[in-house]
């Protein structure tokens, strides 16, 4: 059975909130915040595939095929990731692309 859309926003929301905390973390150990944020990211991406389009088509400005995409890098490209293109992103884009969700939950009455 196919999770509610809601179900896999609030996946994306806890995600990248995930993600925000380890990046902000110093003293964890390096291998164990470069693995959280980059889990963070998959998770991310992956729960962006199962909003339906046509939710997404109603939040302008979203990278939707990017967010998508970035699991796939992450996943086959493990060794080639480059740490500091995700520490971009979440300082300069993710209040932006966080924001997207919250307005789509919103909607559906959460």
């Amino acid at each position: 059975m196919a999770r509610d859309v809601a179900a896999c926003i609030d996946d994306k929301l806890a995600a990248m909130d995930g993600v925000v905390r380890a990046h902000a973390d110093a003293d964890l150990d390096p291998w164990i915040r470069r693995s959280a944020i980059k889990r963070g990211f998959e998770v991310l991406s992956e729960a962006s595939l199962h909003i339906p389009d046509e939710l997404k088509a109603t939040e302008h400005g979203i990278a939707w095929r990017q967010i998508a995409g970035i699991g796939n890098i992450l996943r086959h490209d493990y060794d080639g990731t480059d740490l500091g293109i995700l520490t971009e992103a979440i300082a300069r884009r993710f209040p932006h692309v966080r924001a997207a969700p919250l307005r789509i939950r919103k909607r559906l009455g959460g």
